[in-house]
């Protein structure tokens, strides 16, 4: 009976060190997971992908599961959104561990962030550092008629776009398009500005964003074929409780915005309006008045109680006037730094100085009116130095620099 008893024991023994050698394995194997690696700029609305690596490779005896989660950050905290599974696939060869990937889809602009967890038999083995991103708003669609002539018809010359705006630009196809001269074949681009080459045949265009301000553009070989302007709105911003005044640059249009009129107290901010007759009511909730393009001064604006909300709107100078011919080549013009300037620019030689423009990156220089008006760039006042302009011809054909001393 004794012997009998000491072989059931040790049985026993020995099933019992058999259930635990598996969990002494993983509890040896080390378990990483890579962090999360971004296919492309996020972009509110559109897929992209995360992906990375885990290790070991998941097998039939070590099965992982991969979970994304994706965050975002309010109130200076990041919180959970949602927690994706991810899909697993073989890495290339020669390299270790086991792919995961899960394309994410984000319908909202802001700060997010994702981070990856592996599980091996429903516990959580490893997580991934934390990956970082914005999400930046979807490209808004801009059409320009490539055909328009914007120096002989200029009422057909601008098209608007909002500032500080993904932008995506389609140039119409040309009605000549198969023309056999070569000058009617080129596509639209611009003179200046940060902008992108999407398409093979220079019909789609794309910008992050622009600032305010007038960007040429026209048909390759000659502008006669086509011209025109993408005219980049103003956006500014009022605190309709604040009686400080708010900026803008002159000429161009803007979008003059007070914000929310929901009905606080006698809920008077709804009759906020201008004093003067040069702007239009385009939302009534949020408040938006529209101009444009307003002259140097000073424009009130106050609700029919008068001494609740009021401010000015202030169009910034009257600046300095710089008259320059761009007929001379190679001119140096003198003026003073940190003073608010209107450069104009005139010519008779050629239609091309229509499209001088300021080869700098840098500075405070926007271009405010095209031709027929004043050809003029403002600037709030440079920091010395030299900048040089010249048309679309290059510096061969109108060339100059204003030396700012």
């Amino acid at each position: 009976m004794g012997k009998r008893l000491k072989f059931i024991l040790l049985g026993a023994l020995a099933l019992s060190l058999l259930a635990v050698l598996p969990a002494v394995a993983l509890a040896k194997t080390t378990f990483r997971t890579s962090k999360p690696v971004l296919s492309d700029t996020p972009t509110m609305g559109k897929d992209f992908s995360v992906s990375g690596a885990i290790t070991p490779a998941s097998t039939t005896k070590s099965r992982a599961t991969v979970k994304v989660k994706l965050l975002m950050e309010m109130d200076g905290k990041y919180d959970v959104m949602d927690v994706y599974t991810a899909k697993l696939a073989k890495m290339p060869a020669g390299k270790k561990g086991t792919k995961y990937a899960r394309t994410l889809n984000i319908p909202m602009t802001g700060k997010h962030a994702v981070q990856a967890f592996q599980y091996r038999g429903g516990k959580l083995v490893s997580k991934s550092q934390i990956t970082y991103f914005d999400v930046q708003p979807a490209a808004l669609q801009i059409t320009i008629d490539s055909n328009v002539n914007g120096w002989m018809a200029p009422a057909l010359r601008d098209t608007m776009a909002p500032a500080d705006t993904p932008l995506d630009i389609v140039f119409s196809t040309p009605a000549d398009w198969a023309s056999d001269d070569p000058a009617k074949n080129g596509a639209a681009h611009f003179i200046w500005g940060d902008f992108e080459k999407v398409s093979a045949d220079g019909l789609v265009w794309h910008t992050s964003g622009l600032r305010a301000g007038r960007y040429d553009w026209m048909r390759d070989a000659m502008p006669k074929w086509g011209t025109g302007c993408l005219v980049v709105t103003q956006q500014i911003d009022i605190d309709q409780n604040s009686h400080a005044d708010t900026h803008a640059l002159p000429y161009l249009p803007a979008d003059v915005d007070f914000g929310d009129v929901a009905a606080e107290g006698m809920g008077c901010n709804r009759s906020i309006a201008f004093l003067d007759r040069v702007f239009t009511q385009t939302s009534a909730d949020p408040l938006i008045w529209h101009t444009a393009g307003l002259g140097s001064g000073r424009y009130a604006w106050k609700c029919w109680m008068e001494d609740c909300h009021y401010g000015t709107l202030v169009v910034d100078g009257p600046p300095q006037q710089v008259a320059i011919d761009s007929d001379p080549l190679d001119s140096v013009t003198v003026v003073p730094a940190g003073t608010p300037l209107d450069v104009v620019f005139s010519g008779a030689r050629m239609m091309c100085w229509r499209t001088i423009h300021f080869t700098a990156t840098t500075g405070d220089l926007t271009k405010t009116r095209a031709y027929p008006d004043p050809l003029t760039w403002h600037s709030g006042g440079l920091a010395p130095g030299t900048y040089e302009w010249q048309c679309w011809m290059g510096p061969q054909c109108h060339h100059g620099t204003v030396k700012v001393q």
